[in-house]
C-alpha cells in the first residue's frame, strides 16, 4: 500500500470515528447531566428503640420511593448517616454516593438504637462529606434528617454551626433540608437551624404514628423527585404546606398547627371487662 493510500485510509477512519462521535453527542438525553443527591441522617439513639420495627419499616419505604422516581433526577444516589451511640463514639457512615440500584433495606440486625443523641455531628459529618459532591450545575441535593428527641451529645459541631451550614447551602438554591421530629417543638427546630417550616414535619413517637408518617414522607420524597423531573433543585414546601409546620396525626390525618395528636385510647371500665370475659 503506497504512502498516499495509507492516508487516505486513515482519514476515512477518522471522517468513520467523528460521525460516531457527533451521533453519541446528538443521542444523549439533555437530562445527562443532571444529578440528585438523596441523603438519609438517620436517630439510632436508644429512644427510637420503641418504634425500631416501623421505623426501619418507614425508612425503607422512602428509599423506594426514590429508587422508584430516581429516573427523574437524572444520575440520582442515596447516602446515609445515623447517629445514635455511647458517649465515646461519633456518628457513623453507612453509605456514600451510592447507585439506587445497589441499596440494600436496613434490618432490624443492621438497625440497632442505642446511646444518645448527638444530632449535631450526624449533621456535621453528613454535610462536610456531600458538599464535596457539589460542583455546580444542574445538581441537586435534599437531605432529609429524622430524630424522636433533641440534641444531647455532640461534641464537634454546636447549633450555631449546623445552622450557619444549612443556611449556606439553602442560598445556593440546591439544597432542601427536611426535618422529621417527635418530642419536641419543631418550630423552635426551625428557627435555630434555620429550615423552612414547609420542610419541617412533625410525628407521634409511637409504633402507630411512626408507621403513619412513613407513608407521608414517602409520598412527600416522590413529589419531590417528580418535581425535580421538571428541573426543580429546590424547595422550601417540601410537604406543599409553604410556611408551615406539618403534623401527622397518629390516625393519619395531616393538620399544619405542627402539633400531632396521638388517637384516644379507650377506657376501659370493670363493666367492658365484665362483659369481655
Amino acid at each position: 500500500m503506497t504512502d498516499q493510500a495509507v492516508l487516505d485510509t486513515l482519514s476515512g477512519i477518522r471522517d468513520e470515528l467523528d460521525k460516531i462521535e457527533q451521533q453519541i453527542i446528538t443521542e444523549t438525553p439533555t437530562n445527562g447531566q443532571k444529578r440528585t443527591h438523596v441523603a438519609f441522617v438517620l436517630d439510632e439513639s436508644g429512644s427510637m428503640g420503641m418504634i425500631r420495627e416501623q421505623a426501619i419499616d418507614g425508612f425503607n419505604e422512602q428509599v423506594n420511593a426514590v429508587k422508584a422516581n430516581a429516573s427523574k433526577g437524572g444520575k440520582t444516589t442515596v447516602s446515609q448517616w445515623r447517629f445514635g451511640c455511647p458517649p465515646d463514639a461519633m456518628p457513623k457512615e453507612v453509605y456514600f454516593d451510592q447507585p439506587t440500584d445497589q441499596l440494600m433495606p436496613i434490618t432490624e440486625e443492621t438497625y440497632t438504637p442505642f446511646g444518645m443523641t448527638p444530632m449535631y455531628d450526624g449533621i456535621g459529618m453528613a454535610l462536610t462529606r456531600l458538599k464535596t459532591l457539589d460542583n455546580g450545575g444542574d445538581v441537586a441535593f435534599l437531605v432529609v434528617l429524622v430524630s424522636d428527641g433533641q440534641e444531647n451529645a455532640s461534641k464537634v459541631w454546636t447549633s450555631e454551626q449546623i445552622a450557619q451550614e444549612i443556611q449556606t447551602l439553602q442560598g445556593t438554591q440546591r439544597w432542601t433540608f427536611v426535618y422529621i421530629g417527635a418530642n419536641h417543638d419543631l418550630s423552635q427546630v426551625s428557627k435555630h437551624l434555620g429550615i423552612p417550616q414547609g420542610n419541617m414535619i412533625a410525628f407521634v413517637a409511637s409504633p402507630m404514628g411512626t408507621e403513619k408518617i412513613s407513608g407521608y414522607v414517602a409520598a412527600s420524597t416522590a413529589n419531590y423527585m417528580s418535581n425535580r423531573g421538571r428541573g426543580m433543585t429546590y424547595t422550601s414546601a417540601f410537604t406543599g404546606n409553604e410556611g408551615q409546620v406539618t403534623a401527622v396525626n397518629e390516625d393519619g390525618s395531616v393538620t399544619t398547627n405542627g402539633t400531632p395528636t396521638p388517637t384516644p385510647r379507650k377506657k376501659y371500665t370493670s363493666g367492658d371487662q365484665a362483659r369481655s370475659s
